[in-house]
């Protein structure tokens, strides 16, 4: 609201519903990459078959989403922002042996780095 506000005392008040459309704009495109970069993490981690039960539980998050008070989406989304770094620590942890041999064998081979 304070960001609308001052858009429309600089701009004028047409500058208030530019803005309002971006955001909205901004919004459905967020919900739509997530939801195409969750489905394809869930077609990649549980199969084909996976997919319809995501989207019905994207579906149920968006309105549920619209449906709770905003304090109780930030919450759950941080939440679950959270909840997503264990998988990526995890990955390095185990995945740190890996990227140590790569690491040598590149060296080894290639004397010098541009």
């Amino acid at each position: 609201e304070l960001t609308s506000q001052a858009f429309g005392a600089v701009l004028g008040g047409w500058a208030e519903t530019v803005l309002a459309l971006c955001v909205c704009c901004f919004a459905m495109a967020t919900v739509l990459g997530w939801g195409l970069y969750g489905l394809r993490c869930a077609r990649f981690l549980f199969g084909k078959e996976s997919e319809r039960k995501f989207i019905w539980l994207q579906i149920a998050a968006a309105l549920l989403g619209a449906a709770l008070k905003t304090g109780v989406i930030w919450l759950l989304a941080e939440i679950f922002n959270g909840l997503m770094a264990i998988p990526s620590l995890l990955a390095t942890v185990l995945l740190s042996g890996e990227a140590a041999g790569l690491s040598e064998h590149f060296f080894r081979h290639n004397h010098t780095v541009d």
